[in-house]
C-alpha cells in the first residue's frame, strides 16, 4: 500500500503545475505555517510572553527534530527515489534516511505549540493550519523524497513530543 500510495502522489507532480505545487508545499509551506503560528502567538499574547513561547517552542522543535534524526539512524530507511521509479523533483536531500519525515514532524510540532501555550483561535484557524500540515507532508511524497509511512510516523512523532511535554510546562 505503501508503494501503490507513493506512486499516486508523486505522479501529481509530473506537469509542470504540479511539480510547482509539489516544491511549494515540500519546500515552503512549513515556513508560511511557522509564520502564521507566530504571528497568531504575538497577537494573542503580545511580545514579552511571545518571546518565552519562542525559546521553548524552539527548545521543543529542536526535540522532535533530534528524536526524528535518532530514529532516521536506527532505521536507515532508504528514500524512495533510491530504489522505486519515481520522479525527484527536488534535489536530492542531503541528509540519509526517510523514516520518519523530519519535515512532516516539524509541521506537526509548529501546529502543536499553539495548545501547548494555550493560544486560543477558532477550529476554522485549527483546521486551516492541520491542513497546512498534512500539505507539507503530501508535499514531501509528490517530491519524490518521502514513502507515505514515512510523513504518517512523522506526524505521529510530531504530535507526541509537544503533548508530552505540555505536562511539564
Amino acid at each position: 500500500m505503501d508503494i501503490f500510495i507513493l506512486h499516486a502522489v508523486n505522479n501529481l507532480s509530473a506537469s509542470s503545475v504540479g511539480s510547482v505545487v509539489s516544491i511549494a508545499l515540500a519546500q515552503w509551506l512549513i515556513w508560511v505555517l511557522l509564520a502564521v503560528v507566530v504571528g497568531l502567538m504575538f497577537k494573542k499574547n503580545g511580545a514579552r510572553a511571545l518571546l518565552k513561547q519562542l525559546v521553548v517552542g524552539v527548545v521543543l522543535v529542536a526535540i522532535v527534530f533530534g528524536v526524528v534524526n535518532v530514529i532516521k539512524m536506527l532505521v536507515q530507511r532508504d528514500r524512495p527515489f533510491i530504489d522505486q521509479s519515481i520522479e525527484l523533483v527536488i534535489s536530492a536531500p542531503t541528509t540519509a534516511g526517510s523514516f520518519p519525515s523530519s519535515h512532516a514532524a516539524l509541521a506537526v510540532a509548529i501546529v502543536s505549540l499553539l495548545y501547548i501555550f494555550r493560544i486560543h483561535v477558532s477550529k476554522q484557524t485549527i483546521g486551516v493550519l492541520v491542513v497546512l500540515a498534512l500539505l507539507v507532508g503530501v508535499g514531501r511524497i509528490m517530491v519524490g523524497v518521502h514513502f507515505p509511512s514515512d510523513v504518517l510516523v512523522g506526524f505521529v512523532v510530531g504530535a507526541i513530543i509537544p503533548f508530552a511535554a505540555k505536562k511539564f510546562l
